[in-house]
């Protein structure tokens, strides 16, 4: 069986495969981790402030702008769904 050499045009194309490969890879690991977190951290506040809120009617100043981010959040992300399918077709 013939091997190519370590400097072969073939070896560092495969090799150049396998990296882009890992780039999209880390870079859809990291959205998704960012994606998460943020959503734990709207999901949080969203509790403490709203726990607070009988008790402390002022906490409503800081509870009602949530929603509203969360809303336009995703309003946002659908728009941009909506637009990716229409330009892939």
């Amino acid at each position: 069986m013939k091997y190519a050499h370590p400097s072969s045009p073939v070896l560092a194309a495969d090799h150049g495969r396998e990296a882009a490969a890992g780039s999209r890879h880390r870079a859809r690991t990291w959205r998704m981790l960012h994606l998460t977190g943020g959503y734990y951290l709207w999901f949080q506040f969203t509790v403490s402030f709203g726990k607070r809120v009988l008790g402390m009617p002022l906490y409503a100043v800081f509870l009602v702008p949530l929603p509203a981010v969360m809303a336009l959040r995703l309003i946002g992300m659908a728009s941009a769904r909506s637009v990716r399918t229409v330009g892939a077709g």
